[in-house]
């Protein structure tokens, strides 16, 4: 069974102890939050902080910048910016909190189904593999949150059959897509199939029947899903155009961006085991799942939600298989952590004892990866820590939106010094254009000079992306920007010029027509590090 009765007392101890792991969490996230970190973080969480400010100066996605990430996660930080004001440290405070309610979330989850010692190792493996590859305020990360959310209205669904539970489920789909499209889409087909399945196997009628009550079923989880999808998606459609919204959020997406950030798997080997740690507790529940009998209306209430998690499970790591990389791992690992405690749970309590021995060897081998990669984590921020420790006066980041940061990498050094270049030039109502040496071939680009300098970017395409910064099209666009703007200067970054990916974004696109206009009507008036700067002649 799902539930458990509890008394007065035992509800008043959870509660404690939910505060405490939250408190727990808080701590251990926050040890070593204020290491910048600029070579690892810089891109993933600038479109985030970056895209945010737009929003807060009026701007709308899609229409006056360009993204691939859906809306959600600029709206929720432009209001956090609005009511605690803008900087770093508010922003990575606001990702930890994220954080804190994911794992606490995965607690109550599993607590729903197992003893509370379960719980606890599923709260501490999402802990520790969270903060072992932390990137602050990625979209998935609240996508992931408000999955863990629809996972108990979707249990209630399927305990009690409440179409109101699933209509509630559906709504907070829809909040999903807001924040991930892709997660959205695999986490309702999930649902749905889940939801049509366990209604046909329950009705005791004609297929005809069977098939109708389904459908009417799925129907309330529709309901509630574009309850919060249609007016969200049509306000960005009024906003922009239906031709931006599609282009940048469903087109390029699924055609160009697997042929620019496409990542091949790893070798197998010890650090790279969470790379296949999915895969196998996927194959495990599946073989699990040909073992119930569910026509049990007692025990199988679990069946369909760990197929309901299985499926979601394989759609998001369909996601991450497109560009096989530890942050793009990290929301199918949640659920495949999720799975394994339950599944271990299942192994444990049968009374075969070649069951509950495998059972035990699996929670061997897991503590054992756990101290691995536990140790690795703490060792490697425990060593930034000691070294920013020591280096203070050299590697404090002497800006005001990064405020008691530190970063002694001379990436970060040289960053500051253009940027205070920049800032003792301008004013901050004059736009900038922040670039890549080159851009016939582009990996990334140093979104964050725009966040940290104050400065706004004078296009739209403040994002430099493979598959589109490298076309004749968006090279153009560029360069009437710059042209309206009178952009006096322009800083060139090398950061990721010796980065090359194996996949299209290593190739040269032959369209140089930026660099040619830039070398035509800017010549160089410093240079610091990493960093060109270049002014109008």
């Amino acid at each position: 069974m799902l539930t458990r009765p509890h008394s007065k007392s035992a509800s008043i101890f959870d509660m404690v102890l939910l505060f405490l792991l939250f408190i727990l969490s808080f701590g251990y996230f926050l040890y070593g939050y204020q290491d910048f970190d600029l070579g690892r973080y810089h891109y993933d969480e600038a479109i985030s902080i970056y895209g945010a400010t737009r929003v807060l100066d009026g701007c709308i996605p899609y229409r006056d910048f360009w993204t691939l990430y859906a809306p959600g996660q600029f709206y929720t930080i432009a209001a956090i910016f609005k009511i605690f004001g803008i900087s770093t440290q508010v922003a990575r405070l606001f990702a930890i909190t994220v954080l804190c309610l994911t794992v606490c979330g995965v607690f109550l989850l599993i607590k729903k189904f197992c003893l509370k010692i379960f719980a606890i190792l599923a709260f501490l493996l999402s802990l520790f593999w969270l903060k072992y590859y932390l990137v602050y305020n990625r979209p998935g990360q609240l996508a992931m949150l408000f999955f863990i959310s629809c996972c108990f209205p979707i249990i209630s669904f399927i305990k009690s059959g409440s179409r109101k539970s699933l209509a509630c489920a559906g709504a907070l789909i829809g909040i999903i897509y807001f924040f991930r499209q892709d997660f959205g889409f695999y986490i309702l087909a999930a649902c749905s199939l889940v939801v049509f399945l366990r209604q046909m196997n329950h009705s005791e009628t004609y297929l005809r029947d069977k098939v109708k009550s389904a459908l009417k079923t799925k129907a309330f989880l529709f309901l509630g899903f574009f309850t919060v999808f249609l007016p969200l998606i049509m306000y960005f459609i009024a906003k922009s155009s239906f031709k931006e919204f599609t282009k940048d959020t469903i087109i390029f997406p699924v055609i160009i961006y697997p042929k620019v950030r496409d990542l091949p798997f790893p070798e197998l080997k010890l650090d790279t085991l969470v790379f296949y740690f999915p895969v196998l507790i996927f194959l495990i529940t599946c073989i699990r799942l040909l073992f119930f009998n569910w026509k049990d209306k007692i025990t199988s209430d679990f069946p369909w939600f760990i197929m309901f998690l299985l499926f979601s499970g394989l759609g998001l790591f369909h996601y991450s298989n497109t560009r096989v990389h530890t942050g793009q791992f990290l929301p199918t690992t949640i659920l495949a952590i999720i799975l394994f405690i339950l599944l271990l749970n299942d192994f444990l309590s049968k009374k075969l004892i070649i069951i509950r021995l495998l059972g035990n060897i699996f929670l061997a081998s897991l503590f054992v990866v756990l101290h691995i990669y536990f140790c690795k984590s703490m060792k490697s921020t425990s060593a930034k820590l000691k070294y920013l420790s020591d280096n203070q006066d050299k590697s404090r980041l002497d800006v005001s939106c990064a405020y008691g940061f530190y970063d002694g990498s001379e990436l970060a050094q040289s960053q500051i010094q253009a940027i205070k270049f920049i800032q003792s030039r301008t004013t901050k109502d004059e736009k900038i254009f922040v670039g890549n040496v080159r851009h016939d071939r582009v990996v990334n680009s140093d979104v964050m000079f725009y966040f940290l300098s104050e400065r706004d970017s004078a296009t739209k395409y403040y994002e430099l992306h493979p598959g589109v910064t490298t076309t004749r099209e968006t090279q153009a666009e560029i360069i009437d920007e710059l042209n309206k703007a009178k952009v006096r200067y322009i800083i060139l970054w090398s950061g990721s010029d010796d980065v090359k990916e194996p996949n299209e974004s290593a190739k040269s696109s032959e369209v140089k027509d930026l660099d040619d206009f830039i070398q035509k009507n800017y010549k160089i008036e410093e240079i610091f590090g990493y960093y060109k700067i270049f002014k109008h002649t």
